[in-house]
């Protein structure tokens, strides 16, 4: 099960999807008629799709939604731990979904989540990388993006959400690690331009 936000074992990643329902506009991309989203054969399965699937990419695991073109309607990016990449895929208001583009961020991408960094009213993607490294993706509110700033964050950063934690008006970004003995969270707070100050590192306790 692949939840908002959320961070999911690539290892563990099994599939529950058991659809035989055809693609419904092969045009356009497949329908989304479930709420949940499942992996199968390195495909991700959005909601029943049948027996085609779109090639969004390998291992996924991790996604967010929003809309990343300016159309109103909701799109989804995927993180894909075996490709290195994140796939933004766009939705229309009948519930089809086409493969926009695949954004190259680094090895093994982990946790993505999204929100407007620089204060353009464009929706900007977010992804951790098992190797220690936060990076930005600014939106140009069309589904194209572009690659905006990478940070350092040690002990492996698997989780992460979006918020605006000193009520500047900016967003910021919270994360939390799968590193053993690792005891703390860090947040990078926003400058409102895309960029991010040095993050504060909060212990945990334990």
């Amino acid at each position: 099960m692949y939840l908002k936000g959320s961070y999911y074992r690539p290892e563990k990643a099994e599939s529950t999807s058991t659809s035989t329902v055809p693609p419904t506009d092969p045009e356009f991309g497949y329908r989304l008629s479930g709420g949940f989203f499942s992996l199968e054969a390195g495909l991700v399965f959005l909601g029943s799709l049948g027996n085609s699937q779109p090639k969004i990419g390998r291992k996924p695991v991790a996604l967010e939604t929003g809309d990343f073109n300016g159309d109103r309607i909701q799109d989804i990016a995927i993180s894909n731990y075996g490709d290195g990449n994140l796939s933004i895929v766009l939705g229309r208001k009948d519930g089809i979904f086409k493969l926009k583009t695949k954004l190259k961020v680094g090895r093994l991408p982990i946790a993505v989540a999204a929100g407007d960094f620089n204060n353009d009213e464009k929706l900007d993607p977010a992804v951790t990388l098992w190797f220690d490294k936060l990076v930005i993706l600014l939106g140009k509110g069309d589904g194209n993006f572009k690659l905006a700033e990478s940070y350092k964050a040690p002990g492996t950063p698997a989780y992460m959400t979006v918020g605006d934690f000193n009520s500047d008006k900016n967003l910021d970004i919270a994360i939390a690690f799968n590193a053993v003995r690792v005891n703390f969270i860090r947040i990078f707070y926003g400058n409102g331009d895309g960029t991010l100050k040095n993050p504060v590192r909060i212990e945990s306790g334990g």
